[in-house]
């Protein structure tokens, strides 16, 4: 496909699914939008978490889900958001299994060699859509890689393979997507001569950790020489990680 003859269309419509979504209702009936994606998100609250489960306390799984949703991005662990929301910890683990489990939300593990490590890692907690994020002062860089983290998500789930983050000290690699092959992948709005030596730390440090097969520095904006791979266009394709 040749994305230039539609181009600005192409970005206009990133910008707006980064903004409101790609429910579609929300989609074609943008006049009522928020309405529509509060009566979800209290849904899923209410329905789909508090009665489904016989919780007691909806006030502090309304506080837990709205914590995660405007961390979209973000590594948290139980410890700190039990101490954040002054909410005892096994309830965080317990009120977050149930969160991801109704499709509000889901977690990534630290990629790791190490079966403790890979447990007891900080987690990286994305929105499932990010119209839920309306209600935030949520980046135009964490709603890009929350976007790219739904793709992978889903990807995962339909191949049947694995989906981490990385980090060591100031590296890390935003998404590996472990399958047949490991694919190393960063997602960097704009790429620009401030960020980009970061971004190729992340990949050569990951290198030194584990043979990987392939690398994707994905971006909306490349104001750079190296290469990258454009969002929209990365996005477009519904074919097999390991083969993109």
């Amino acid at each position: 496909m040749d994305y230039s003859l539609h181009l600005e269309k192409i970005k206009q419509t990133l910008v707006d699914m980064m903004t409101n979504g790609g429910f579609p209702d929300v989609v074609l009936r943008n006049e009522i939008r928020r309405e529509i994606l509060s009566s979800y998100f209290e849904t899923v609250v209410i329905k789909d978490v508090v009665s489904r489960y016989g919780l007691r306390r909806e006030d502090k799984v309304r506080s837990l889900a709205n914590f995660y949703l405007s961390a979209t991005a973000s590594k948290v662990t139980f410890n700190s958001t039990s101490k954040f929301l002054k909410i005892p910890v096994k309830s965080v683990e317990r009120y977050s299994r149930y969160l991801e489990n109704s499709y509000l939300l889901f977690f990534l593990k630290e990629f790791s060699t190490s079966p403790k490590a890979l447990e007891t890692s900080p987690r990286k907690v994305y929105a499932v859509d990010n119209g839920f994020l309306q209600p935030f002062n949520v980046s135009i860089g964490r709603r890009l890689e929350t976007l790219v983290a739904q793709h992978l998500y889903r990807h995962a789930l339909k191949e049947h393979c694995e989906l981490f983050y990385w980090s060591q000290g100031k590296s890390e690699v935003d998404f590996v997507f472990k399958g047949r092959k490991v694919t190393a992948i960063q997602v960097a709005y704009v790429l620009d001569e401030k960020n980009v030596k970061r971004e190729l730390k992340g990949f050569e440090d990951f290198r030194k950790m584990i043979k990987v097969d392939k690398e994707l520095l994905l971006t909306f904006t490349n104001e750079t020489k190296v290469h990258s791979t454009s969002v929209y266009e990365f996005l477009a394709k519904d074919e097999d990680i390991d083969e993109s």
